[in-house]
């Protein structure tokens, strides 16, 4: 016998519209935590570049230090051959003259030793400094570089659990669809 009050309510599907806004929402939050994701990696990588670019400069200062020292120290030595010589070709014959001018010559001599003294303390100590600031730089990029790892294999790894969500959802919205289009035939069965 037809029935058809009881037909429609049995046909009745209202449940689409709840789902499909569920579905839409959990793609944006998913969607919203990716996009942090890359955020963070875009900021470790310039980081990255920016540290890298720090300890290059680091050695490039080191290297133009080197060879300022290394002119300034030979022209140093230059000077003492040179105040040498005149000292030399100023010489007299006399012993009294000689003497003078030995201990003339040996004070100048000390004051240059002293000054060469300081200046490769200073030397040692300005690579030292600068030493220490290329290992700090270094540090900083491996851990920049771990931390670059690290986000990577958490951006995989939501992306992964992304993907598994929407199968997941998928599989859920394909199992009631399935389950009301049973509904619905037994309904037509029924009705008929």
């Amino acid at each position: 016998m037809y029935q058809p009050h009881h037909c429609s309510q049995r046909m009745k599907i209202p449940q689409s519209n709840t789902n499909t806004n569920n579905s839409v929402s959990d793609e944006s939050h998913s969607t919203s935590e990716s996009s942090q994701i890359q955020q963070r990696l875009s900021i470790l990588e310039d980081s990255t570049i920016s540290i890298s670019s720090e300890i290059l400069n680091a050695h490039s200062s080191i290297k133009n230090f080197e060879i300022l020292l290394s002119k300034n120290l030979q022209g140093l030595r230059s000077d003492i051959v040179e105040d040498v010589m005149k000292l030399m070709n100023t010489v007299e014959t006399s012993p009294e003259s000689i003497e003078t001018l030995k201990q003339v010559h040996a004070r100048e001599l000390k004051m240059l030793r002293e000054k060469m003294h300081e200046s490769d303390i200073d030397k040692k100590k300005i690579i030292e400094n600068f030493e220490t600031e290329k290992c700090q730089l270094l540090s900083k990029a491996k851990e920049l570089e771990r931390n670059s790892i690290q986000a990577i294999h958490v951006f995989h790894a939501a992306e992964e659990h992304l993907n598994h969500a929407k199968l997941q959802e998928k599989d859920a919205t394909i199992e009631k669809l399935h389950d009301r289009l049973l509904t619905v035939k037994e309904d037509i069965l029924g009705c008929q």
